[in-house]
C-alpha cells in the first residue's frame, strides 16, 4: 500500500542493481476533507482555491495548533514558495514542547 498525503503527480519506481525502472505514473487527486470537526481549513474560503496557498497554510497550521487531537494533522506539511527577489515572512504555529531553543 502506498500513503501520499500530497496532491500531485507522482512515479512509482522499482531500485535494482542494475538501476531503476519506472513502473507507474501515480495521479493523487484530493478527496474529501480530511480534517474532523468545525471551521476546519476545508471550511476556509482561502483554501477553497488554493490550499496551497501561504494563507491557506497558514490557516491550517493555526487549526492544528488549536485541534492536535484532528488526526488530520499529522499529514499536514507545510510548504511556501517565493521568488528568489521577494521577502516572505514565515510564521508557524508549534507545540512549546517541540520547539529547540
Amino acid at each position: 500500500s502506498i500513503s501520499v498525503a500530497v496532491v500531485g503527480r507522482f512515479s512509482l519506481c522499482s531500485a535494482s542493481a542494475s538501476g531503476f525502472r519506472l513502473l507507474a505514473h501515480v495521479d493523487v487527486i484530493a478527496g474529501e476533507c480530511e480534517f474532523s470537526g468545525i471551521d476546519t481549513p476545508c471550511d476556509a474560503e482561502e483554501c477553497s482555491n488554493d490550499s496551497e496557498s501561504a494563507e491557506c497554510q497558514r490557516i491550517a497550521a493555526e487549526y492544528c495548533a488549536n485541534h492536535p487531537e484532528d488526526s488530520a494533522c499529522q499529514f499536514l506539511l507545510l510548504s511556501f514558495t517565493a521568488s528568489c527577489d521577494e521577502m516572505l515572512d514565515v510564521k508557524f504555529h508549534a507545540p512549546a514542547g517541540d520547539v529547540a531553543p
